[in-house]
């Protein structure tokens, strides 16, 4: 995603105004770092399922760089021709990286409240321990 940023989408921000390069640059970069988070939201919440999560975190890496892509494309394209027919930027333009940190904000809250649940749950489970394990083993054998 950082090379589609690098190769895709540098050039043509070169065309844009000050601030309306400015306000597509911190979306660009909100927009990256909200995939990023759910990436790392999904991968929390499928931590203990060992095989679905490495195929969910690849199946979502592969979506959210398509995502990326699509997105920035469509965002760039469009700023390019508000920049033709509009030079002054509209209230839309800043709010939406303003609703991106918001939904940011919220999506790491999110992410601390599950780790929370998932380690919590982890030490309340109860899972036997290596001597445990050896002691039923050596139990199961001398039994026969």
């Amino acid at each position: 995603m950082v090379l589609i940023q690098v190769f895709l989408v540098r050039r043509p921000l070169r065309w844009l105004g000050r601030g309306r390069r400015l306000a597509t640059r911190v979306t660009l970069k909100l927009l990256l770092a909200t995939l990023t988070w759910v990436g790392v939201l999904i991968n929390t919440v499928l931590a203990p399922l060992l095989g679905i999560a490495q195929v969910a975190i690849v199946a979502w890496s592969t979506l959210a760089a398509v995502i990326f892509m699509e997105g920035s494309l469509w965002l760039v394209r469009n700023r390019l021709r508000r920049e033709a027919t509009q030079p002054s930027l509209d209230a839309w333009e800043v709010l939406v990286p303003g609703t991106l940190v918001t939904g940011l904000l919220g999506l790491t809250l999110l992410l601390l409240l599950t780790s929370y649940g998932v380690v919590h749950l982890l030490l309340w489970t109860e899972i036997p321990g290596l001597s445990d394990i050896a002691e039923f083993l050596l139990d199961a054998k001398g039994g026969r």
